[in-house]
């Protein structure tokens, strides 16, 4: 499988390196941004959102805590936005003004209450680092009710647009996405503003549901494989699967 060649973990430890650095900048500045990366463009105020809808999505968030939040960013940060809480079709919500675009957030969790339940992780911080099976378990349960939907697999931008990391999500059909590790539902728009994601490979979660029936019957399961490789290179991998069992008869 050695082509399979994108060396996924190589590429996050070099992200991480790379934005502990800018992190350490900007909370120890030593001079102008630009001039000492060069070249670099921040992601400070996506990163300030992301960060923001994380912590709304866990179990213990209050109203009071989204509100010293803003306050800080607005205040400390110097970011023109707003957010608070509201409730819609029996569904609380965040909703988030930028300029003149509003854009609203709901939990997984509160749309789909069962998910706690099957997701035990779901509104703790133990999610994080589980984006890739948690995709795959989400359009499992979406697909088994019906509900279209595609694990998409590609790099989201951290701090800058020089730290990527894999990540996977899933795409439903209505044009909105769920993102495990932010135990959260928002619109396709918006999850771009947010992560600037490049799509490397999408499956249908029908799709996933067969190959999983396929790994089966080989007596293989995905705890068994490497996950991301076949998240991103699908087709190569469910070939070879098939190609390695031939020979074994």
């Amino acid at each position: 499988m050695d082509k399979y060649n994108l060396d996924f973990q190589k590429i996050e430890d070099e992200s991480t390196e790379f934005e502990e650095k800018v992190l350490h900048f900007l909370f120890h500045p030593t001079g102008n941004f630009h001039d000492k990366f060069k070249g670099v463009k921040l992601y400070d105020f996506e990163f300030i959102l992301k960060y923001l809808i994380y912590n709304y999505s866990l179990i213990k968030t209050k109203p009071e805590d989204i509100e010293r939040y803003v306050y800080i960013c607005k205040n400390v940060f110097k970011k023109d936005f707003n957010a608070w809480f509201s409730r819609k079709d029996r569904v609380n919500c965040l909703e988030i003004q930028h300029r003149y675009t509003i854009y609203r957030v709901e939990k997984l969790t509160d749309i789909y209450p069962a998910f706690r339940f099957i997701f035990k992780d779901l509104e703790t911080k133990e999610r994080m680092g589980k984006c890739h099976q948690g995709a795959i378990d989400i359009a499992r349960v979406l697909s088994r009710a019906n509900v279209k939907c595609d694990v998409v697999t590609g790099f989201i931008y951290g701090l800058t647009d020089k730290s990527r990391f894999l990540h996977s999500w899933v795409e439903t059909d209505g044009e909105m996405v769920y993102d495990f590790t932010l135990n959260a539902c928002l619109s396709k728009n918006l999850y771009k503003k947010l992560q600037h994601y490049e799509e490397l490979n999408r499956i249908n979660g029908k799709d996933i549901e067969e190959d999983i029936q396929k790994l089966s019957s080989h007596k293989c399961t995905f705890s068994h494989i490497k996950i991301k490789e076949y998240l991103v290179y699908r087709d190569e991998f469910m070939s070879d699967m098939k190609k390695n069992s031939d020979k074994e008869k």
